[in-house]
């Protein structure tokens, strides 16, 4: 996700979600990005894209899996 000042006072701000993204947390993330502070906004996203890449998700978690019990085992 490309990142910018994500403030707007005078226009309403728009978030478009063209890519999934890996996990929850990043998708928690990127829709909180306009209208934190109040300010107006509108999120959209494309109807072909899933919220969370399960596939990327699963690979991360595993990765993340492989990476602690690594540092167990030494």
């Amino acid at each position: 996700m490309r990142g910018f000042d994500y403030r707007s006072e005078s226009i309403p701000m728009t978030l478009v979600i063209a890519k999934s993204f890996v996990n929850k947390r990043d998708a928690i993330q990127g829709f909180n990005r306009v209208g934190r502070f109040g300010d107006r906004c509108c999120r959209v996203k494309f109807s072909d894209v899933e919220i969370i890449d399960k596939k990327a998700e699963t690979a991360e978690t595993l990765a993340m899996y492989k990476f602690v019990n690594a540092l167990k085992t030494n």
